[in-house]
């Protein structure tokens, strides 16, 4: 959920666009976490050994419905075929992508709606001649 503060509110006392894409981002790219196994949801951005994939926003968009003037909610559902074919992916090539949807909220009532493309990677040494650790090797497997 995402209140409405004075912080991210354009003139008109509604959520500025940018809001319902970031928290897209953020919603497909937890929601694609929790699809994998050996994956922590919590401090998703954590830059440590312990986190085996990484991902990033490849391309995004956001249909706005209706202004967000208050309480938002955004959703988001993997089925387990896409999630199954998103585990393929990265054990059968160390990478994949996910094109998924995020509906964002307001008292049970849809504003927004954004496709995002999210890519995503096993965290494994990207530098010629860097080897991966123990951690590493551990939850490639």
């Amino acid at each position: 959920t995402l209140p409405l503060l004075p912080s991210a509110m354009n003139k008109n006392g509604t959520h500025q666009a940018a809001v319902f894409y970031l928290v897209a981002d953020y919603t497909l790219g937890v929601g694609m976490f929790g699809v994998l196994p050996g994956c922590y949801v919590t401090g998703v951005h954590d830059r440590c050994n312990a986190l085996p994939v990484q991902y990033w926003l490849k391309r995004g968009e956001v249909k706005h419905l209706a202004p967000g003037t208050g309480k938002l909610r955004a959703e988001t559902r993997i089925s387990h075929e896409d999630a199954q074919k998103l585990r393929l992916q990265l054990v059968n090539k160390g990478r994949g992508e996910y094109t998924g949807t995020v509906q964002i909220s307001q008292d049970r009532r849809i504003v927004a709606e954004a496709t995002h493309t999210m890519g995503i990677y096993a965290d494994v040494p990207r530098a010629a001649g860097v080897r991966m650790n123990l951690f590493q090797a551990q939850n490639m497997k």
